[in-house]
């Protein structure tokens, strides 16, 4: 994107303080919530803060293609820029040493969360089971 060269280092400036200023007072904002509402209300003013972000987002320009987006649309352009990465990856070591990277650390963390997933769904239905068993009317 050509046209969007001059704002690029701004905008990664803008992006990364915003992202640290979350990450310092995004807990404290969350515990001060907790501890005015309860858990709902944290909650809802979460989801609100989402319906807030959409709404921003809606409001934002479209993007015009530059003159080579314009050929590259659908399944083929994805494959055509797929095969672009991937044999820029396969020309520039450093390039590829944190692409694996970033995969390796995906596919861990994807694991860890089918791990939890499956280990919940055991213990929910454990105790789904157990609470049946307990209920007066499986006594009878």
């Amino acid at each position: 994107m050509p046209y969007l060269e001059d704002d690029i280092v701004p905008a990664n400036a803008l992006l990364s303080s915003s992202f640290n200023l979350s990450l310092v007072v995004g807990p404290g904002l969350g515990g001060l919530l907790f501890a005015l509402s309860s858990v709902r209300g944290a909650l809802l003013i979460d989801a609100l803060s989402f319906l807030d972000s959409a709404a921003l987002l809606l409001r934002l320009p479209a993007l015009l293609p530059s003159g080579n987006e314009t050929d590259r649309r659908g399944w083929r352009g994805f494959f055509q820029e797929t095969g672009q990465g991937l044999l820029y990856l396969s020309r520039h070591k450093v390039a590829r040493a944190v692409g694996i990277s970033l995969f390796l650390i995906v596919a861990i963390v994807a694991m860890d969360n089918v791990a939890l997933w499956s280990s919940w769904r055991r213990t929910t239905c454990v105790l789904a089971l157990v609470a049946m068993a307990s209920s007066p009317r499986s006594m009878a």
